[in-house]
């Protein structure tokens, strides 16, 4: 199978939100951008989250070769 980097970061949310987890702060965000309406906040928060974890990679690359 092949997979890019967004479907795998999609399917690790996927994962946490199965075990349960969930960033407040994030979830906090995906509620206000979609005026209270979870099933929109549930899609936005997916997606903030997918970018959380892009940042965190992007993070931790330049901090291993002092960008």
């Amino acid at each position: 199978m092949n997979f890019n980097s967004d479907e795998l970061l999609h399917a690790a949310v996927l994962r946490e939100m199965e075990r349960g987890e969930r960033r407040d702060g994030l979830w906090a965000q995906a509620l206000s951008a979609s005026n209270l309406d979870k099933n929109k906040a549930t899609a936005k928060y997916i997606e903030l989250r997918v970018q959380s974890m892009k940042d965190d990679m992007k993070k931790f690359i330049k901090s291993s070769i002092k960008i």
